[in-house]
């Protein structure tokens, strides 16, 4: 791999369409489940006694680079519900794209090849906890999603903009028209919502404060439609790509307070 660029410092398949899908194929592989030396990944990300730092790593084949918009909404989530310092955003340099189908194991072995901050333990590096993101050409062979979160491999999220590129800038509402989801409004719900996964919010690696699990959905989501890990997003139209924010008109990409609540629950109860 080339030098990367820092751009700041500071199987059970479960999906939802818009958003993506985490993998908990049971034993170790379970999200949020401790492996065999180490911190989980939610311990890794959240909490500060033994990892006081954070690395992003982001890698990408050649022409399917993040958005800025993208990672300033991720620098901004990590800066609020951390307490990291630093928190390192690093930007690899493109990849030649990774041959075959993307099936989770093409995946997994890709995300290894590539991957430059890699400890002993997983999701650690040096004295930092690691989240990994790689954005990939084509789409998942493993069932449809517009990402995924891998808690077996390393812990990485995998993002697919060719499943939103082209997105329409506008939808129309019978007898309203309405702002609809760019294609850097969808990457950044998609992206923060991984995160999520791999944060292990909704009772899939840190506890619930106040029971919000959609039951009747996949695993790991959320009831309510203000949180980025709500469970569908069909509000205002029954277009699955779109969901009216109240505040920005596109895909709801922020936690809710019950998101947030949980997360300095778990961080509180670790001090």
């Amino acid at each position: 791999m080339s030098l990367p660029r820092a751009v700041g410092a500071t199987a059970v398949l479960i999906c939802v369409m818009l958003a993506g899908c985490i993998d908990s194929t049971g034993g170790s592989d379970e999200v949020g489940a401790r492996p065999d030396a180490g911190p989980t990944h939610p311990e890794a990300l959240l909490l500060d006694d033994e990892l006081p730092g954070l690395v992003v790593e982001i890698d990408f084949v050649e022409g399917y680079g993040p958005s800025q918009v993208a990672l300033d909404a991720l620098r901004a989530t990590l800066e609020e519900v951390t307490r990291k310092n630093p928190i390192d955003v690093v930007v690899d340099e493109p990849s030649p794209a990774p041959d075959g189908p993307r099936t989770d194991e093409r995946l997994a072995d890709f995300a290894r090849s590539v991957l430059d901050h890699r400890g002993e333990q997983p999701f650690t590096w040096q004295d930092r906890g690691v989240l990994h993101v790689v954005y990939v050409d084509g789409e998942r062979a493993d069932g449809a999603a517009r990402g995924v979160y891998l808690s077996s491999h390393e812990g990485t999220v995998f993002l697919f903009p060719d499943t939103w590129a082209g997105q329409a800038p506008v939808v129309s509402v019978p007898g309203l028209p309405v702002d609809g989801p760019s294609e850097t409004d969808v990457e950044r719900h998609v992206l923060i919502h991984e995160l999520g996964h791999a944060l292990g919010l909704v009772d899939c690696g840190i506890p619930m404060v106040q029971d919000r699990l959609d039951r009747e959905g996949p695993p790991c989501h959320s009831t309510n439609d203000a949180s980025v890990m709500y469970v569908g997003y069909h509000d205002v139209t029954d277009d699955p790509l779109w969901w009216a924010d109240r505040e920005t008109q596109g895909p709801a990409w922020r936690f809710d307070e019950g998101d947030l609540e949980d997360i300095r629950a778990f961080q509180a109860q670790s001090a």
